[in-house]
């Protein structure tokens, strides 16, 4: 299922992150997966409403690659599984560039909104060796 920012919902990021963890383990590769929670969404929502997570997901599309996902668990979270990682130094410097687009102004329809972004990232095996294990660890 596609939520109405078109990117997948909480059920879709299961299936995906299941299959991606699967072929992980075929490859013997890494894979980590990032939790991205806004700050004062709401606020913004009642605003501007979908422009506001419009923006959120183009900037999040910025630093990630074509076979990286982005999903929409909830009003102000954001899910990203990227597969095929080198090493956790990999992680941190895309974390770091999710945070850097994503804090601070945002203009918005004429608005300036002001966003903060926390993330939680755990990594596939050593995090957790299923989704629901990689989903809470993060």
């Amino acid at each position: 299922m596609i939520s109405s920012t078109g990117l997948p919902n909480r059920l879709l990021l299961h299936d995906r992150l299941g299959q991606a963890m699967a072929l992980c383990r075929r490859q013997n590769a890494r894979l980590a997966l990032i939790l991205v929670a806004l700050d004062r969404l709401q606020e913004s929502n009642d605003r501007v409403g979908d422009l506001v997570l419009q923006d959120i997901t183009a900037r999040l599309r910025m630093h990630l690659r074509a076979s990286d996902t982005i999903a929409r668990i909830g009003a102000g979270q954001f899910a990203l599984i990227l597969p095929d990682l080198p090493d956790q130094s990999a992680v941190s410097q895309i974390a770091g560039k999710i945070l850097a687009a994503l804090d601070g102004p945002m203009r918005i329809d004429g608005a300036t909104l002001h966003r903060h972004a926390s993330l939680g990232i755990a990594m596939h095996p050593t995090d957790g060796h299923d989704a629901e294990e990689l989903l809470k660890n993060a």
